[in-house]
């Protein structure tokens, strides 16, 4: 029986059609609606952040080890069913961690409000207008 399983695969793993950024996000999508189906939320929200790609190396970058723990768990069968829908035997999947630095980190209301008013002026002067305060 295990030989019947990885019969495809081998077979898959000759293949070398060449495919665009483009064909992979639309293959990577379906796997995605795939997995949603199924009420794999975690899985879902992991395959939603930016990946690259560079020759037939897809690169998905993470923003901490737990995620990288989910991936890791899912590779397989995305790799798989990357290869056999890309029809390319030579895709190869890879998860970095990218920490994000604390300083950029905002905690209390009042942080957020000064952040989003750096983006938005105007933001300030409906407080303003309205007499709301930020820490509430």
């Amino acid at each position: 029986m295990e030989s019947a399983d990885k019969e495809p695969e081998e077979r898959g793993s000759n293949l070398t059609d060449d495919f665009s950024k483009e064909d992979l996000d639309k293959v990577w999508q379906e796997f995605v609606n795939f997995r949603k189906e199924k009420g794999k939320d975690k899985e879902v929200m992991l395959l939603k952040d930016a990946y690259t790609l560079d020759g037939t190396k897809v690169t998905l970058k993470l923003s901490n080890e737990v995620l990288k723990y989910t991936f890791n768990n899912i590779k397989v069968d995305l790799q798989g069913y990357l290869r056999a829908n890309l029809k390319n035997g030579k895709i190869v999947l890879e998860a970095i961690v990218e920490e994000i630095e604390n300083e950029d980190m905002m905690y209390t209301n009042k942080e957020k409000f000064d952040h989003l008013a750096k983006k938005y002026p105007a933001l300030t002067e409906l407080q303003q207008k309205l007499g709301l305060d930020p820490d509430y």
